[in-house]
């Protein structure tokens, strides 16, 4: 198997933490700015979407989409259990899954209009009404999260599992690449994130 991907871009870095946090060695490619491989009809092939990361498989078969990733790896190598060991486990971590995804649009949205250094080297536009229309729902979805976690060590309970991978990277993208500071009243999430950065996964 072969995972095409890019470093620190945040989807792929789901599978990333993910692989790392199973243990599994698989090749990785990581495409390089301005990604011209990205744009080729044999990339669309693997990909319909022009999105990363795509799982090739040893047959040749493409599987892209991050959660499709991480679902086939998981039926796969499905020691360390990290979907849920129940219908309910399973049901919750998925239910955590989509509180983390309902984030990455918002808060990506709210830390771009907010860093002009970053958005204008880009050449794009910063719009600050943006980011205030954004905070406020970024604040629930974050909020959410603090309910979730609850008085775990990690996101579903006492160990890693797939909502633990989708939100660091989510966290540390905006976090150290936007130099977003939590705010103080969600203690829980500042306490997963800082447990959670001492992992050897959160290198990946």
């Amino acid at each position: 198997m072969k995972l095409y991907g890019a470093h620190m871009a945040a989807n792929p870095r789901r599978v990333k933490i993910y692989l790392a946090e199973k243990g599994i060695g698989i090749e990785q490619v990581d495409f390089k700015p301005p990604y011209p491989e990205m744009k080729t009809p044999e990339f669309l092939k693997m990909s319909p979407t022009g999105r990363i990361p795509i799982l090739e498989l040893d047959d040749g078969t493409c599987i892209p989409e991050t959660m499709a990733i991480i679902e086939y790896l998981e039926a796969v190598y499905p020691e360390p259990n990290m979907l849920g060991s129940d219908d309910r486990e399973r049901a919750w971590t998925r239910a955590v899954s989509s509180m983390v995804a309902d984030l990455v649009i918002p808060w990506g949205n709210l830390v771009r209009h907010r860093a002009p250094s970053i958005v204008e080297s880009y050449g794009f536009k910063r719009v600050p009404e943006v980011a205030l229309f954004f905070e406020p729902i970024v604040e629930r979805g974050l909020n959410a999260l603090e309910i979730a976690i609850g008085d775990n060590p990690f996101l579903v309970g006492d160990r890693p599992m797939i909502p633990d991978c989708h939100a660091f990277a989510l966290f540390h993208a905006t976090i150290d690449k936007f130099d977003y500071k939590l705010p103080d009243r969600f203690e829980r999430l500042i306490a997963w994130y800082a447990r959670f950065s001492q992992r050897p996964s959160a290198a990946a």
